[in-house]
């Protein structure tokens, strides 16, 4: 649920969005399509998000990585993960936007 409503938040701030729970298949879309930007919830099935996110910056290099969590012991990015962004939940739509727009302008 919460997964589609932040797709619902990035197509309001003016971008496309594929939304995949499970972090394999996130990677396989990246593999398969262009993916300019990951929106990784810390808490997946599977596969963490932070291994997600580790995967992602090795495989695609220098692309945003935004982790979103409601526990307070992930509530900043991961350092070897330069660039990394960290966002908690709850978020509004407004505070969503304005990371997306900050490391994908328009």
């Amino acid at each position: 649920m919460v997964a589609d409503i932040t797709c619902r938040m990035v197509v309001q701030a003016g971008y496309r969005c594929e939304c995949v729970g499970i972090g394999m298949r996130a990677l396989a879309l990246a593999e398969a399509s262009t993916v300019d930007l990951f929106i990784i919830d810390v808490v997946l099935p599977g596969m963490s998000g932070l291994e997600l996110g580790r995967q992602v910056s090795q495989q695609f290099p220098g692309r945003p990585i935004v982790f979103i969590s409601a526990y307070p012991k992930y509530h900043q990015a991961p350092p070897e993960l330069d660039g990394a962004v960290f966002l908690s939940k709850p978020y509004s739509a407004d505070e969503l936007g304005a990371i997306l727009h900050r490391l994908l302008p328009l």
